[in-house]
């Protein structure tokens, strides 16, 4: 059943244009990475690590470039619709604001319903349901065992945990997936044994008490346990009826990774450019 998810993986990333992709044997994954232990492998040689903070910053640099603004920590009260089209903005935090734009696109994470829901005229019977998926991940004290990404084949609604070197050069494993009520991003070290059992599936030389709590970040997710996941939610006029207005729903990973992809299909539904 694993060798046929992973398959699956190997055609869907070939009709999405990843190159570079092989099949390879047990015998050859381990020839690559020693200590890995694997029955069927794909190797992707274009797949890497994402520097998520240098990009933003370089993104910033671009949009202040263009005229435009970052501003952080002024979270949207309400937006409206104005008779002529565009729409009022009324934001808060120090000082507060008040905007007019003509176009409003919103991609709040895990405040999508909540924003929505912020914005007179929007039916509240078309906000998706939200629900948050927490992962929490486990860095390893010692060597970095393998030299290239991990990933054992998907568990359902999520990626599942797998193994990276950080640009540090340090092993670190997850995340796992577990539905909550609350923004919690406490790591409990209990868990710890539940991630050895799941690591040694892949890596048996896993050493005893070797993982330490790192950090734990929550998705915001369109589907809850048991559910089918499904893909991100790009909601325009003929969905919410509002003319220049593009709600973004479930934008979870890989929304980083695809976030230039995302804009540019934002750009389109917007403006047809």
């Amino acid at each position: 059943a694993e060798v046929e998810r992973i398959e699956a993986i190997f055609q869907q990333a070939s009709a999405n244009g990843v190159e570079g992709l092989e099949h390879l044997t047990g015998a050859q994954a381990r020839a690559l990475e020693p200590g890995l232990n694997a029955y069927a492998a794909i190797l992707s040689p274009e797949s890497g690590l994402f520097a998520s903070h240098d990009y933003m910053l370089a993104l910033q640099g671009e949009i202040e470039d263009a005229g435009g603004s970052v501003v952080i920590s002024t979270p949207l009260e309400r937006a409206e619709a104005l008779p002529g089209g565009g729409f009022t903005i009324t934001a808060g935090g120090e000082g507060g604001a008040t905007l007019t734009t003509r176009l409003l696109v919103t991609a709040p994470g895990l405040q999508a319903q909540d924003v929505a829901a912020r914005i007179a005229g929007y039916p509240a019977e078309r906000i998706p349901e939200g629900h948050f998926g927490k992962g929490v991940y486990f860095r390893l004290t010692g060597k970095a065992p393998f030299e290239r990404l991990i990933y054992p084949p998907p568990i359902p609604g999520a990626l599942g945990t797998h193994y990276r070197k950080d640009l540090g050069g340090q092993a670190v494993f997850g995340p796992d997936l577990v539905y909550v009520e609350t923004e919690d991003y406490s790591v409990d070290p209990a868990k710890a044994a539940e991630f050895e059992h799941y690591i040694r599936r892949f890596w048996p030389g896993l050493p005893e008490g070797a993982l330490t709590p790192d950090y734990a970040g929550i998705r915001p997710k369109l589907h809850g346990k048991g559910e089918p996941q499904p893909d991100f939610q790009l909601r325009g006029r003929e969905d919410h009826g509002m003319d220049g207005l593009l709600a973004l729903f479930g934008i979870e990973s890989p929304g980083l990774t695809s976030s230039l992809a995302i804009g540019e299909a934002v750009a389109e539904r917007l403006t047809g450019d």
